[in-house]
């Protein structure tokens, strides 16, 4: 009988706990999880709707066309490690730099430049190492790391609205710069290894060899389920940002105060710790489809609640629901691409799997704010989003069989 050996031990522990802390301020936090708490005070500051603020702030999510497979070539070249290094220091330098910005077009340009240089900061580097490092626990392993990001949706919008309250928008941003290169510079520096020792037990040897091991780029976007994969979370992307987007203006909008607001945005975050860390789990168990599609009932719940009218002092109950439901989301697509693919080629192929999820993560928040800028209300653009999300988990619950598995248990 082969003994199973864990592969959390004392060298891959540190990693994943660096994993966890970049995640936790990366870029995907401020330009997704941060943004609503600064949705009203730039409309208010620059004159402008909130559509054209959230479009504005997700405009550079078109960074993400050019610099996620760019950047996903480079981590599969020269290693994740030093992209995200450098992205740590382009993300301070660019979040501090909003506290410039003038007018819309300022707005464009910074959130362009930011998503762009430091587009290594994003999932798709930290999920590359955590491949390498884990193979039979790589599910649970993902969802540990990609709980960093829950736990910045909890800390950020209250973060954000405390700078706000106590010292504006523009010295918010200034102080936010500071924060992110502060806190994880040299943790990310001392803890972060692109592949696991050498020397390490059979089952890293594993991991190694495995981590040289997957089909062409070629290959892959010639292939049906990669469309699959990438036009299904497009769908999801948009059905759900668009909520996340704007969850602090509607709040703010049924009467809450700004600080409850945040809080009751915060716990979102919450709930994204929770579906992260336990789809993840479920990932190693059973057929990643459908375990995004159980988890985005949350979603759902959450839209049928605020349509509904009921009373907003119960509201932090479906918010707690869709971050447990998008929790799912992004531990799915990194391990469809380890499991269907390989190694060998993953940060481009999760690089091009982000470009078409950030197309819909832009979408989402630009529709909805449109939405109410014409029809007063958010209601007609819930329903559009409900619609996405049912073509999305329609779409992944078309996938088969993995082509690279963990092997024996």
């Amino acid at each position: 009988m082969t003994k199973t050996i864990s592969e959390f031990n004392e060298k891959s522990i540190p990693l994943l706990l660096g994993c966890v802390i970049g995640m936790i301020l990366g870029v995907p936090i401020f330009l997704i999880y941060g943004t609503p708490a600064f949705v009203i005070p730039l409309s208010e500051a620059l004159d402008a709707g909130r559509g054209e603020v959230s479009g504005a702030i997700n405009f550079g999510i078109l960074g993400n066309l050019v610099a996620a497979p760019l950047v996903g070539k480079l981590s599969d070249k020269y290693g994740s490690r030093k992209m995200i290094l450098l992205g740590v220091i382009f993300l301070s330098i660019t979040l501090a730099s909003f506290s410039l910005a003038q007018n819309i077009f300022h707005l464009m340009i910074i959130s362009l430049t930011m998503v762009f240089f430091a587009a290594g900061t994003g999932p798709m580097t930290y999920t590359k190492i955590i491949s390498a490092w884990f193979n039979r626990q790589r599910g649970l392993a993902l969802g540990l790391a990609l709980a960093g990001m829950g736990i910045g949706a909890m800390i950020i919008p209250v973060l954000n609205q405390y700078l706000i309250t106590q010292y504006g928008w523009r010295a918010a941003y200034q102080y936010l710069g500071v924060i992110v290169f502060c806190v994880t510079f040299l943790p990310l520096y001392l803890t972060l290894k692109d592949n696991p020792p050498r020397d390490e037990s059979q089952d890293q040897s594993e991991n190694e060899s495995e981590f040289n091991e997957g089909v062409s780029v070629k290959e892959a976007l010639s292939s049906s389920t990669f469309w699959i994969i990438a036009i299904g979370f497009l769908f999801i992307a948009v059905g759900n940002s668009g909520l996340l987007g704007h969850l602090q203006p509607i709040l703010l909008d049924a009467g809450l105060t700004t600080e409850r607001a945040a809080i009751y945005t915060g716990a979102m975050g919450f709930g994204l710790v929770i579906g992260r860390t336990v789809a993840g789990y479920l990932l190693d168990l059973y057929h990643a489809p459908y375990v995004a599609i159980a988890f985005l009932a949350g979603p759902f719940l959450a839209y049928i609640f605020f349509l509904s009218g009921i009373s907003t002092e119960y509201a932090i109950i479906p918010i707690v629901l869709f971050g447990i439901g998008m929790g799912a989301e992004f531990d799915v697509t990194p391990f469809l691409i380890s499991r269907y693919f390989g190694l060998k080629n993953f940060s481009v192929l999760f690089g091009f799997q982000i470009v078409t999820f950030s197309l819909g993560t832009g979408f989402g928040p630009t529709i909805m704010g449109f939405g109410f800028d014409i029809y007063g209300t958010y209601d007609v653009t819930m329903i559009s989003a409900m619609v996405s999300l049912a073509i999305g988990c329609l779409l992944i619950s078309r996938l088969r069989g993995y082509r690279y598995t963990a092997g024996v248990h």
